[in-house]
C-alpha cells in the first residue's frame, strides 16, 4: 500500500501515514446550503413528520463524508479527520496521517440471564473480532481543544459554577463526530458475519445468532465452504475496506507486537452526529448484502456510488418522535453496535448518547431504566435505551439532574477526562435589557 508521498506505514495503532508538512491531510466537507441546516428547519421536518426530508439530509451528509480523499482516492474524506486520541490530547495535533486507529470493543454481550464478556486482553495470536474508531472534523476538534474538554479541571470548574452540561456555544453547528465499526478478514481464512434483516424480536445479533442470517466474507469465493446450510459468499470488496499488507509491527488490543497478518479491515457500520441542533442530528449506517432493502435504503441518492451504496441507514432527530406504529418512542440503532445489548434492536442513538456524563468522585455501576420500563442493575456502561424518559432516568447511582453529574453534550468519547486544569466555558450572559425612555 502506497501513498502519494513516501509509502504508508503502520505506526503505534494501525496508523496509515500521510504527507508531512503542508498543513496535514485534513479534508473537510464544504459549508453549503445543504449543511449545516438551521435548527428551525430541522425541527420543521420533525414537526411535520417529514421523514423523507430527514433521511435526504442524512444521505447528503453521508455522501459528502464518503467522497474519496483528494490525496489518495482509496480513502474517504472522513478518514483524514482528527481521531479521538488527538482530540483528547493536551497539546494540538500536527495531524500528518490518514488514520485507522482502532480500539478493541470493551463491553459485555448480554442475552437474558446469560452474559458473555468481551475479553479486554485477547489471547496472543488472536486477530481482531471488531473495533471502533472515533474521529472528529476540524470544527469539533477545535471546540474540544479550545474548551479543554479533555481536562478534568474543566468539568470540575463547571460543576462549581453549577453548569451541568457543555454550554451550547462550544460546538458550532458544523461540528461532526463519527464512530466507525471495523472487522478483520485475513487473506487465508473466511469470516462469518451476521446480517440483520430487521427482526425486532432478536435481543442481539451476536447473542441470538439463530435469529440472524450469516454470510461468509472472504477475499476469494474458494475460501468459503459450499453446500446446503452454508452461508453465502460475500466478497470483502463489497465493503468499504482498507488493505492491511506490508506492515511490520503493531501494538494494539488485538495483536501482540509482531507481524501483522495480511488481510482487510472492513467497515461494517458507521454513526455520525452533527451539531446542527442542540441534541445533534444522529444517523447510522450499516453494511447489507441486499442494499435495496426497504425502508432503510429509502431516498439514497444516485450520487452515492461504489461500495457506499451497500450501506443502509436510519436517522434520529428526537428521542421520542416520530413515534413507532405502536405509539412508543422512535427506534434508530446500528445492528453492528447496539443490537448486542438488552433492548438493542429497540433502542435510539440519541437516547443512548443523552446519558453520556462524567460523575464527580467516581465511576459507579449502572442501574438503568430499560426502554420497556424494567430496571436493570448492571455494570454494563454501554446499556442502550430509547425515549427521553429512559434516557433521563436515574442511573450511574446518581439522578440525571444530580449536582455531581456533568453531561458532555451527548458524546461518550468525552466521559473520561484526563488530569489537568481548565476553566468552564460558560456562555456569556445576555445583555441587560435597557428600559425604554
Amino acid at each position: 500500500m502506497r501513498n502519494i508521498c513516501s509509502g504508508f506505514r503502520l505506526a503505534a495503532i494501525l496508523s496509515l501515514a500521510g504527507c508531512s508538512g503542508g498543513g496535514g491531510v485534513y479534508e473537510g466537507i464544504p459549508n453549503t446550503r445543504d449543511f449545516p441546516l438551521s435548527e428551525s428547519v430541522l425541527k420543521g421536518y420533525l414537526e411535520k413528520n417529514d421523514i423523507r426530508s430527514m433521511r435526504q439530509h442524512a444521505w447528503v451528509i453521508f455522501g459528502a463524508l464518503t467522497e474519496p480523499s483528494r490525496r489518495d482516492r482509496r480513502f474517504a474524506r472522513w478518514q483524514t479527520w482528527y481521531d479521538k486520541s488527538e482530540a483528547l490530547a493536551p497539546s494540538p495535533a500536527s495531524h500528518n496521517e490518514i488514520r485507522l486507529q482502532l480500539s478493541y470493543f470493551d463491553g459485555s454481550l448480554q442475552g437474558g440471564a446469560a452474559s458473555r464478556p468481551v475479553p479486554r486482553n485477547p489471547p496472543a495470536g488472536s486477530v481482531p473480532l471488531e473495533s471502533l474508531q472515533v474521529v472528529f472534523n476540524r470544527e469539533a476538534y477545535e471546540a474540544i481543544q479550545g474548551a479543554r474538554l479533555y481536562s478534568v479541571g474543566t468539568f470540575q470548574d463547571c460543576l462549581r459554577k453549577q453548569v451541568h452540561d457543555i454550554p451550547d456555544s462550544v460546538f458550532p453547528p458544523s461540528s461532526i463526530a463519527i464512530k466507525a465499526v471495523w472487522d478483520y478478514v485475513s487473506d487465508g481464512e473466511p469470516k462469518k458475519i451476521f446480517v440483520w434483516d430487521g427482526e425486532r424480536s432478536a435481543p442481539g445479533i451476536e447473542v441470538n445468532s439463530n435469529l440472524s442470517r450469516k454470510v461468509c466474507v472472504a477475499a476469494d469465493a474458494g475460501l468459503c465452504p459450499q453446500g446446503p446450510g452454508e452461508p453465502e459468499f460475500r466478497s470483502v470488496r463489497s465493503f468499504y475496506n482498507v488493505r492491511l499488507d506490508g506492515f511490520s509491527t503493531v501494538r494494539s488490543d488485538w495483536f501482540p507486537s509482531g507481524p501483522i497478518p495480511k488481510g482487510y479491515a472492513i467497515l461494517t457500520g458507521l454513526h455520525f452526529a452533527t451539531r446542527e441542533q442542540k441534541n445533534w442530528v444522529w444517523a447510522t449506517f450499516w453494511w447489507h448484502d441486499h442494499s435495496d432493502r426497504q425502508p432503510f435504503a429509502d431516498g439514497r441518492p444516485s450520487s452515492i456510488r461504489g461500495v457506499w451504496r451497500n450501506y443502509l441507514m436510519t436517522v434520529s432527530y428526537d428521542m421520542d418522535k416520530p413515534r413507532e406504529p405502536d405509539g412508543k418512542p422512535h427506534i434508530a440503532f446500528n445492528p453492528y453496535l447496539e443490537a448486542r445489548f438488552p433492548d438493542g434492536v429497540e433502542s435510539n442513538c440519541m437516547s443512548c448518547h443523552r446519558r453520556a456524563s462524567w460523575i464527580a468522585g467516581g465511576d459507579p455501576r449502572v442501574p438503568y431504566l430499560s426502554s420497556t420500563g424494567r430496571v436493570w442493575d448492571s455494570d454494563l456502561r454501554g446499556a442502550v435505551v430509547r425515549g427521553k424518559a429512559a434516557a433521563e432516568a436515574t442511573y450511574f447511582d446518581t439522578p440525571f439532574d444530580s449536582p455531581e453529574r456533568f453531561k458532555v453534550s451527548f458524546l461518550w468519547s468525552l466521559t473520561k477526562p484526563k488530569d489537568g486544569s481548565g476553566s468552564c466555558p460558560v456562555e456569556p450572559s445576555p445583555p441587560a435589557v435597557q428600559p425604554r425612555p
